[in-house]
């Protein structure tokens, strides 16, 4: 028998509000990872920028994480849980939204290219990694947090009933 966490219920993995959730969890993941990438890489390239320079960094990876977060994984989350509707297995449900944050994140890769006007939109292949790796963290990771607050919302609202069964 298979032993993954199921959905708390079917209809309140969809819709807005679960899906909010979802992108709240995200930003929350993808700033814990965006914060200490670019204090690192500011060490590494500026190390005496002070601490001034260490909160322009700061704000501004917190800023590059949640608004393409927000904009981009609000629709693409709504979308991805229409499509998984029908799927009782939070496993996948977590796999799913793994790899459409890091489709999402490998294509916003391409953005500054494109915007650019270089002749290719190819950037290094470890920038692709790292964004793609960041995009399924982050949005595999908060359909994961997401779910575990709603199974742990879910349980505490089951233990009077239980505890009244049990007695």
């Amino acid at each position: 028998m298979d032993q993954s966490p199921q959905p708390v219920d079917g209809p309140a993995v969809r819709g807005m509000s679960p899906v909010l959730g979802v992108v709240g969890w995200t930003a929350v993941v993808v700033v814990s990872v965006n914060v200490p990438l670019g204090t690192g890489l500011m060490v590494v390239e500026e190390a005496g920028a002070g601490l001034g320079g260490l909160g322009f960094v700061l704000v501004l990876a917190a800023f590059v994480a949640v608004v393409p977060t927000v904009v981009l994984g609000f629709p693409l989350g709504l979308l991805t849980a229409w499509a998984l509707r029908s799927v009782p297995h939070e496993r996948l449900h977590v796999a799913a939204f793994a790899l459409v944050g890091a489709v999402t994140a490998t294509a916003m890769a391409m953005v500054p290219d494109l915007w650019a006007g270089t002749e290719t939109a190819s950037p290094p292949p470890v920038t692709v990694l790292v964004y793609a790796l960041e995009g399924a963290l982050g949005a595999g990771g908060g359909r994961w947090a997401a779910g575990a607050v709603r199974r742990r919302r879910a349980s505490r609202a089951r233990a009077p009933h239980d505890a009244g069964v049990a007695a």
